[in-house]
């Protein structure tokens, strides 16, 4: 349930473009879960978007490409 609460904040975070902090919610939640797929994910975008930031159009939306 502490993943749970923590992934949400988390990806709210990343939806404001608050990576810094979204990345460290995620990496909580793989503290707790370290198989958790949507927090590894999200932690590998954060850590792109810190280094290179999403256009003045980013939605925050992500379209998974591969399996």
């Amino acid at each position: 349930l502490k993943a749970l609460q923590l992934f949400s904040e988390g990806y709210s975070l990343y939806c404001e473009r608050e990576f810094i902090s979204a990345m460290q919610k995620f990496k909580e939640v793989l503290e707790i879960s370290p198989k958790d797929g949507p927090s590894q994910i999200y932690l590998k975008l954060t850590e792109k978007f810190i280094n290179s930031p999403p256009d003045k159009n980013w939605t925050g939306v992500y379209n998974q490409e591969t399996k």
